[in-house]
Parts: C-alpha cells; sequence; structure tokens
C-alpha cells in the first residue's frame, strides 16, 4: 500500500490513528530524524516544500530489511509536501517525525491498521 497524505487524511481527519507495520533501519531513522530537525526551524511553507523535494533528488531507494520489523503510528499528513509524521514508542526524540509518504512506502510491510473507537 501506498503511503501518503492522501490514504491517510481520511483517517488521521476523523482522529483515527493508524498503525503501520514498517521495517525501522537506519537509513529510515536517519532521514526522519534529520528532517525532522530541519522542519523545526522552517518558518515558510514554500520554502521547506522546496527543501523537501531537493532533498528526494538523487537519493537512493530506502531499503526493507526484515530484521528489521516494527510497528508505529501515523498520526499527521502535510498534503503540500507530501510527509507524513510518525510517532514511536521510543521515547521524546520519536514523539513526531516526518518522513516523505515516498519514502515510508519504500520501508512499509504493506500493512496499516486504523485504530478505530
Amino acid at each position: 500500500m501506498k503511503i501518503d497524505p492522501a490514504n491517510v487524511a481520511k483517517y488521521i481527519d476523523r482522529g483515527l490513528p493508524i498503525m503501520w507495520a514498517m521495517f525501522s533501519t537506519k537509513q529510515y531513522n536517519e532521514i526522519a530524524n534529520g528532517r525532522t530537525k530541519e522542519r523545526e526551524g522552517m518558518t515558510d511553507p514554500a520554502a521547506w516544500k522546496k527543501a523537501v523535494a531537493d532533498a528526494r533528488k538523487g537519493q537512493k531507494p530506502l531499503q526493507p530489511n526484515r530484521n528489521e520489523g516494527h510497528v508505529c503510528m501515523i498520526i499527521g499528513y502535510n498534503k503540500e509536501t507530501g510527509e507524513v509524521a510518525v510517532s514511536d514508542s521510543w521515547g521524546p526524540n520519536y514523539e513526531e517525525r516526518w518522513i516523505h509518504g515516498a519514502e515510508a512506502t519504500q520501508v512499509s510491510q504493506g500493512s496499516l491498521t486504523v485504530i478505530g473507537f
């Protein structure tokens, strides 16, 4: 399943978190951590959209690693940049990290589960 704002918006907008089965690789975490840190200092949405697009140019695809299976939550999205917000249980530094949907799709196990109430 493709991980992108269009696929998660209908659930997130209703307040329903999404459990995401993925491969938490070193490369994924480096990108998510770096992009999240860069994002914190941005105040111009157009500049951030360009920065995300530029960062993805020439980037090698993320490779899933079957030994690094993990589940976390998708808690938000940005339609303008194509990013999704991911929350993890590893502590305060992982409460909200951002990654482009195409990158998330590359490390996805193909499973999203909506938490209904």
